[in-house]
């Protein structure tokens, strides 16, 4: 597989990992602050550490920036709306990598994020009819 194909299905990889961590993250309005300190954040961290292991440094740590910069890291203190927004930013970055060869952008990754805006659309029309 030659190394423009490697680097597009790594992105690719991550931006549907970044979906369901985000749907997850939606779906999943009385955890507790314990539970997303100890375990989703550390998860979530790790989940994107791997998938981001061949990225270039300065990719590396503009992600690393983002999580630090939402709280996320270094001691995981951001509240769960916090850390959607980190995912959210990271997603976006990588996802305007893809924009830039749309030829390579794949139908299954237009509607993941299609699901993902409906998902927070849905949840944020439930939320404002309670």
């Amino acid at each position: 597989m030659p190394d423009e194909e490697k680097k597009t299905e790594g992105r690719e990889k991550l931006l549907t990992y970044l979906t369901q961590a985000i749907v997850r993250l939606q779906q999943s309005h009385s955890m507790s602050s314990t539970k997303l300190t100890n375990e989703v954040m550390p998860d979530i961290v790790k989940g994107i550490k791997q998938l981001c292991s061949g990225a270039p440094p300065p990719v590396q740590e503009e992600f690393r920036s983002c999580l630090i910069f939402y709280r996320v890291l270094p001691n995981y203190e951001a509240d769960m709306a916090a850390l959607e927004e980190a995912l959210r930013k990271i997603y976006v970055s990588v996802h305007k990598t893809l924009e830039r060869s749309p030829e390579r952008a794949s139908m299954r990754l237009r509607v993941e994020h299609a699901i993902a805006v409906n998902v927070h659309c849905g949840a944020a029309a439930a939320a404002a009819d309670a």
